[in-house]
């Protein structure tokens, strides 16, 4: 009996520890994450917020919008890069006609982030977000028409560890 008392508390002792190192790492990932984004200034924002606009502006360009010289542009973009608050300068397409969300429900116990690269491999994927709530994963797809649609909705209902989608049209994209 003394042995099963010691065997629970190392348990309990583990699993205390797993939770501590888990705590530990959370607090210092939120605090690192928090400081790069409060290290930002109105300039920054406001170079983000041309940048999203249009990404095709030139530093130039957006120097004289915002009264500053380019070089002043040009080191802080390269410093939000570096600092992973700038991923990627990218387009954004037309839609080809038919827009819409899937909400995927994954199975229990499973890593979503395989399911989610599963889904992202399906043509007419546009987009591939996990999510907290109701649903594991939120699905952006852009298609000619419905039929496409369902085919690539079978697909991923068909993909190993899903257990239910829900589809939303978008009606209006401003």
């Amino acid at each position: 009996m003394l042995y099963a008392g010691n065997r629970n508390f190392s348990v309990i002792n583990f699993y205390f520890r797993i939770f501590s190192s888990f705590i530990v790492n959370y607090l210092y990932l939120s605090s690192l994450l928090r400081s790069m984004y409060e290290s930002r200034d109105d300039l920054d924002w406001e170079i983000l917020r041309s940048l999203r606009a249009d990404s095709r502006s030139t530093n130039v360009e957006i120097a004289r919008r915002l009264g500053v010289s380019e070089g002043m542009v040009r080191q802080r973009v390269k410093r939000m890069l570096q600092d992973g608050i700038v991923k990627k300068f990218t387009i954004e397409t037309a839609s080809k006609g038919l827009k819409a969300m899937i909400d995927v429900s994954v199975a229990i116990n499973v890593h979503t982030s395989k399911v989610s690269r599963k889904i992202m491999s399906i043509d007419g994927v546009e987009k591939v977000y996990e999510v907290s709530g109701g649903t594991d994963v939120v699905v952006i797809i852009d298609v000619c028409n419905s039929y496409q649609l369902n085919d690539i909705i079978e697909k991923i209902r068909a993909t190993e560890n899903v257990t239910s989608t829900a589809t939303k049209l978008v009606l209006n994209e401003l």
